[in-house]
């Protein structure tokens, strides 16, 4: 079939595994090709792309759809900060040494330039640095030259960045030539490009939210490639649900909160560290019984406004922090048989007691065994949300709805969150999204 081969042809040049965005983005965008070049038959456009490398690059600009912001999940950043220092405090990395990072991949520019920012604030502490930035898209890459970004590029914390580091244009927002001078682009294939030929290793490396597109032998092909490009004190910072999969592979995690961080190397050969990423910003926030429960009622409010996300949600009082001390649920049983649902139904109950954190390892335990489930990912996104990372919950739902089109919860949840920052027309857009989800379900039953 005309349409397997293509897929297929995705995975063996970029990795994509066709169901980490599902068949119907895939077949969205080979129409769109199709339509731009006047071919009405999958087998006539499957064999164009066997012979034309300029209209693979196109059908591969159309399925890499990048979508980032700055500081986008500040905490790996704010992290990367404070452990600069003590590598050079401890010899790792020479006091006069350029620090090498490597962000893959850059999409259109938000991530490294962030890691500028970040390490220009901490300049002296830090001291010299590089970051080279790789994209498969060479769209991508052509936006991130240009430095230029409009306010949608601003959702995190931190919005003063606009007024520190940019100037107005005429197109939007441009970045200041001296930072924007700490990067160097290029457009590379992790699956196919040999890195080594690139003759550079790196102190720390972001590969953020890659990993979750490919499948299993394809990840560890690329966390091997990784490994090699670390220096033997680097350190690999991951996304949310992909944290399963390094630690498989010769890292281990440093005690750096949500950063995602993983060093090169094995237990014994890796120092104990622990970072508040919180103390570039503010001091940290002491937990109080008053902020548990506030936790608890926020997620119970979310979940009404989502008709019954959870159903025990309404039939239940808010918790109180006495309540919360009772033992955690007991994991559902995660065998073949099981649905996503039974396997997920501890972390409903995790999230009415306010365990956001226990929650979201039971969702990355899930997805390890579960790599393609939306609910997990859903859970993940309300998670985030809760703890304050709207940008970061609307990448992690958004990729609940590539999984499943038609997931109700999700695409309700990303109608709040547009609405919450002001993108009425998107907001909109995601509730007549959620309509057509909701018929298609009922014609199903």
């Amino acid at each position: 079939m005309a349409l397997e081969r293509i897929k297929k042809l995705l995975k063996d040049t970029i990795g994509l595994h066709a169901r980490s965005i599902g068949d119907v983005s895939i077949t969205r965008a080979i129409r769109h090709r199709m339509g731009a070049l006047a071919i009405t038959s999958e087998a006539a456009y499957a064999a164009r792309l066997g012979t034309d490398p300029s209209e693979l690059d196109e059908l591969i600009e159309e399925v890499v759809v990048p979508e980032t912001w700055f500081y986008r999940n500040v905490a790996p950043f704010r992290a990367l900060a404070h452990y600069v220092p003590q590598l050079r405090e401890a010899g790792d990395i020479a006091p006069d040494a350029e620090l090498r990072i490597l962000s893959l991949p850059c999409s259109t520019g938000e991530e490294p330039y962030s890691i500028a920012m970040v390490l220009s604030e901490a300049a002296e502490e830090v001291g010299p640095f590089a970051i080279d930035a790789c994209d498969v898209s060479q769209r991508a890459i052509r936006k991130a030259r240009r430095a230029i970004y409009g306010r949608h590029a601003f959702r995190e914390e931190n919005l003063d960045l606009m007024n520190r580091y940019f100037r107005p244009t005429g197109g939007g927002y441009q970045l200041d030539p001296a930072l924007k001078a700490h990067v160097s682009f290029a457009r590379v294939n992790v699956i196919r490009d040999d890195l080594r030929e690139r003759n550079a290793t790196y102190d720390v490396i972001f590969c953020r939210n890659l990993l979750i597109y490919f499948d299993r032998s394809t990840q560890q092909q690329v966390l091997a490639k990784l490994h090699r490009m670390l220096k033997p004190h680097g350190v690999l910072c991951v996304g949310h649900a992909e944290t399963s999969q390094v630690m498989r592979n010769d890292f281990q995690p440093l005690d750096i909160p949500m950063a995602f961080a993983f060093r090169k190397g094995t237990m014994a050969g890796v120092r104990p560290l622990s970072v508040s990423v919180d103390t570039a910003r503010k001091p940290p926030r002491a937990p109080s019984a008053a902020r548990s429960k506030a936790v608890v009622e926020d997620l119970n409010s979310a979940y009404r406004q989502l008709v019954g996300v959870v159903r025990r949600a309404e039939r239940r009082p808010p918790k109180t922090m006495q309540d919360t001390e009772t033992p955690a649920p007991k994991a559902a049983d995660t065998d073949t048989e099981a649905t996503p649902e039974a396997g997920l139904e501890a972390v409903a109950e995790l999230l009415e007691l306010g365990r956001l954190s226990e929650a979201a390892q039971r969702c990355e335990a899930w997805l390890a065994s579960s790599p393609e489930s939306a609910e997990a990912y859903y859970y993940l996104g309300l998670i985030s949300r809760l703890q304050g990372s709207h940008g970061g919950a609307e990448a992690l739902l958004k990729k609940a709805i590539y999984l499943d089109p038609h997931h109700q919860r999700a695409i309700g949840l990303l109608a709040l969150l547009a609405e919450k920052r002001g993108d009425s027309e998107l907001a909109e857009d995601y509730r007549r999204r959620q309509a057509r989800a909701r018929r298609h379900k009922d014609d199903e039953t």
